[in-house]
């Protein structure tokens, strides 16, 4: 069946002609896994530019023992027996498609060697796009699951007896993923962070569900029991919505305009995954970074684009009582990766929007070789309306609200239950834009960052976000210009 649908999209995809014509299939990664030098034995060896076929390998790392290239024990040699049951199968599957080079990261990336980890991982949209086939271990929590697992037993009944069932004595019924499950809880791989991007980047890739394979690609999606047609490609979960929304083709064939709505909508559902290491926010979205920069949007600020800063400024914490600041430093305050937590740009989208300030200055300063990686700090400087206020406690809530009686949605509310924020603390609102609910009529609501003084700098203020708030338009009056700076 797989290599039927490889055969497939080899022949009769066009739309995949066209996307393996535009980005390289054919370059080997840094180091591969050579599955054709002995039947038992892997060995893992540098390229060298070495042009190939690969299979790239999806995976969760889990919690459990799992073989990994280090500095002191290269070049890698394993005995195939030894391995982790999920990496078997995939080296079976490798052989059966007559492919010679596997890609597995924790194999292929020098894991202890931080340079080597950052070069490599900023080529992920190259490896995955680049992979001949993309294989997905999606009902495994770890390696030692294997890709098959048991399955439900199929449902025998006997049909309605009609004139045209003549022949027929038996249907038999498989529960199909479309229809009975939910895609984003029911497996382990598609939680995950780094999986997402892997899956958006891979030209071609093919999901090992708990009851069923799932075949996607520029083109296409099927699966196993042949529920998924052209017609209807329709699962409980959005992400095959999100893949056609953030495919290759219509990124690159995206305005602008539409380029921030599918950056906004892939940010959101990527936030909705996990990632065992704060560090890795921004590096685990790189890949996918590069790609809309190749649609033509340009500097790229944590996570933000420069010239959709105003609007990109305008998202919102999804549920406050379950979002955390990450250990050690990410992105600035005003940049989504500075939480780990679900976020949205649903008040940018409720509004028509006028962005009545300027953006003078925003820049991040990278903290390795990678400009989509890791910042090691960055700053936003505009000239806009700002506002003083105060917080004050609110004894239903339990919580710190504006003294003014304005909404504000707090990033973190279980932050101003702590001694950084205080009874009557002044904060500032800073005004990025004016917002109309009813089109052909004026600016109704004011959208703000919530600052708060962090620091100085040259006797300059400096501000942090803490949150974003809707105030009414009467409140402009009491707003002045003033040019801020958000770290």
């Amino acid at each position: 069946m797989i290599q039927k649908w490889v055969d497939n999209c080899s022949k009769t995809h066009t739309q995949c002609a066209a996307m393996a014509r535009k980005f390289p299939t054919n370059i080997l990664p840094t180091r591969v896994i050579d599955l054709g030098m002995e039947e038992s034995r892997l060995h893992v060896v540098d390229t060298n530019g070495q042009q190939g076929r690969y299979i790239a390998f999806s995976y969760c790392w889990g919690n459990g023992h799992m073989p990994k290239t280090t500095t002191s024990d290269m070049p890698q040699s394993h005995e195939i027996a030894a391995l982790p049951t999920s990496f078997r199968d995939v080296i079976r599957l490798c052989r059966l498609l007559g492919v010679r080079y596997l890609w597995i990261d924790c194999l292929c990336i020098v894991q202890d060697h931080q340079e080597d980890w950052e070069i490599e991982s900023s080529k992920m949209l190259g490896y995955y796009s680049g992979a001949f086939l993309v294989v997905a271990a999606n009902r495994s929590p770890n390696p030692s699951e294997g890709l098959f697992g048991p399955r439900e037993p199929c449902s025998v009944v006997e049909p309605r007896r009609t004139a045209a069932d003549d022949g027929i004595v038996y249907r038999r019924f498989r529960p199909h993923l479309a229809f009975d499950q939910d895609f984003s809880s029911s497996s382990p791989l598609d939680r995950r962070a780094w999986a997402l991007q892997e899956r958006l980047s891979a030209r071609r890739i093919i999901h090992f569900y708990e009851n069923e394979t799932v075949w996607e690609c520029e083109s296409e999606v099927a699966c196993e029991c042949g529920a998924l047609t052209p017609s209807n490609q329709r699962l409980e979960d959005d992400s095959l919505s999100l893949r056609r929304t953030v495919s290759f083709t219509s990124i690159l064939a995206a305005t602008k305009e539409q380029c921030f709505i599918k950056w906004s909508a892939l940010v959101e559902r990527y936030t909705f995954c996990l990632l065992t290491r704060d560090e890795d926010r921004l590096p685990a979205l790189g890949g996918l970074a590069r790609l809309f920069e190749l649609s033509g949007l340009r500097l790229y600020r944590a996570g933000l684009w420069r010239e959709f800063i105003p609007r990109g400024l305008l998202w919102r914490v999804k549920n406050p009582l379950n979002v955390r600041r990450p250990v050690g430093y990410i992105a600035p305050s005003w940049s989504w990766a500075s939480l780990v937590g679900h976020v949205d740009w649903d008040l940018c989208f409720a509004y028509r929007l006028r962005y009545p300030g300027m953006l003078l200055d925003c820049e991040t300063s990278p903290s390795g070789p990678d400009p989509f990686g890791k910042v090691g700090g960055g700053f936003l400087r505009m000239r806009t309306g700002t506002w003083e206020t105060q917080l004050e406690y609110q004894p239903a809530t339990g919580f710190m609200a504006l003294a003014c009686g304005e909404s504000a949605y707090f990033d973190i509310n279980a932050e101003t239950k702590t001694s950084m924020f205080y009874q009557y603390q002044m904060v500032k609102c800073i005004l990025v834009a004016e917002g109309s609910s009813v089109p052909g009529q004026g600016p109704s609501t004011l959208l703000a960052l919530v600052v708060r003084e962090v620091g100085r700098k040259a006797e300059i203020p400096q501000y942090a976000r803490i949150g974003l708030a809707t105030l009414d338009y009467t409140r402009l009056s009491d707003f002045s210009d003033e040019t801020v700076v958000i770290i």
